[in-house]
């Protein structure tokens, strides 16, 4: 992967691959073809603690959440617009941070907004968390706060959508939940329709490993 570092993995419809990565005071996503060449890069300044899945639409648009803003990018990898969440937190030394989106049937872009606050090395989720409803566009796009609930831990993972179009809040079953970032890193594996497995090795390299 060069100089970046990878967080996170994607497989589309199509076999194409995209990474969520780290770099040098950046943080991004990178699109390969299903022979591992690259096809595009997006990349802006950022230093995030935490790095979400990119979501997918029906059309093939991405739509990626660096720190607090969410980027919707065409299939090509242009930037079709980004949206600023101003969420307000609870502690000092907190930074807002969106999660990775769930999409309902009629297109709305559900995602998660908490703060996120690191104690020794540590990365605590959850707390002063809302829902957000995205109505995308072509250039833009519009928001909506559905929710924020004051005392149910919601987690960055991407909300819970029925066939019908209602939304779930992803909260937490205990407590106190921590995100380890290198331990959840180097864990995440995808498969394709073919078996093979393809995961992030040492935040380096990507491997993969046919079904057999």
């Amino acid at each position: 992967l060069g100089r970046i570092k990878g967080k996170r993995l994607r497989l589309d419809r199509d076999g194409r691959i995209y990474i969520v990565f780290e770099g040098q005071d950046s943080a991004g996503m990178v699109c390969l073809n299903p022979d591992f060449s690259e096809q595009w890069r997006f990349e802006v300044p950022a230093d995030p603690d935490y790095f979400p899945l990119p979501a997918i639409d029906s059309q093939g648009n991405i739509y990626l959440g660096i720190e607090n803003t969410l980027f919707s990018l065409s299939p090509e990898g242009i930037v079709r617009w980004s949206k600023v969440f101003e969420h307000r937190c609870q502690h000092f030394s907190c930074s807002p941070y969106v999660g990775t989106a769930s999409i309902s049937p009629d297109g709305t872009i559900n995602v998660i907004v908490s703060e996120i606050t690191e104690w020794f090395g540590m990365i605590d989720s959850g707390k002063s968390s809302c829902l957000y409803a995205v109505e995308p566009g072509e250039a833009s796009a519009t928001s909506a706060e559905i929710g924020c609930p004051s005392r149910t831990r919601i987690s960055l993972n991407p909300p819970p959508v029925s066939s019908a179009g209602k939304v779930y809040l992803p909260s937490y079953s205990v407590d106190v939940t921590y995100i380890n970032p290198a331990r959840d890193n180097y864990s995440q594996k995808i498969i394709d329709s073919a078996g093979n497995v393809f995961f992030i090795f040492n935040e380096t390299t990507l491997k993969a490993l046919d079904s057999e």
